[in-house]
This record gives C-alpha cells, sequence and structure tokens, in this order.
C-alpha cells in the first residue's frame, strides 16, 4: 500500500524537478546536462521511496541515456513525467 504523504511528496517532488527539467531543455545544447541527470537520479529516488516503480524505471533509463550524452533523452523522459 502507498503511502499518501510519500506520494504528497513525489509530486512535489515532481513539480520542482520538471520545472527545472524544462528551464535546461530550452537551453538546447547549451544546457547543463549534469545537472540535469541530477534532477532525474532524485526523481529516481523519490519514486521508488514513493512506492512508484514504473516511474522509478523510466528515470532510470532516461539517466543511463543522459549519462551516454544523449540529450534527445530529455524531451522523451519529460513527457513521460508529466503523465
Amino acid at each position: 500500500m502507498r503511502d499518501p504523504e510519500l506520494v504528497r511528496l513525489l509530486i512535489k517532488e515532481l513539480e520542482r524537478h520538471l520545472a527545472a527539467l524544462e528551464a535546461e531543455s530550452v537551453k538546447g545544447d547549451h544546457g547543463d546536462l549534469e545537472s540535469v541527470r541530477r534532477s532525474v537520479h532524485a526523481l529516481k529516488g523519490s519514486a521508488g521511496l514513493a512506492g512508484e516503480p514504473e516511474l522509478a524505471d523510466v528515470m532510470q533509463r532516461l539517466e543511463r541515456r543522459l549519462r551516454a550524452g544523449e540529450r534527445e533523452a530529455l524531451p522523451e523522459g519529460m513527457s513521460k513525467i508529466r503523465v
């Protein structure tokens, strides 16, 4: 069973990190990919703690792609976060 308080905190984290990811996304090739990766890593952990394994898996795949330098993964990942 999911803890409602953890889910509430996850939603706040999603909102906060999504805003940071969107800000970096508009910078295109000039965005800070490491900052983006750190936000995704934090979301991965938060999703896992809140009992959202599907979101944690999505964030893990996105984190791997970002670590490999795939900037184009960011818009795809952001669309999955919004769902």
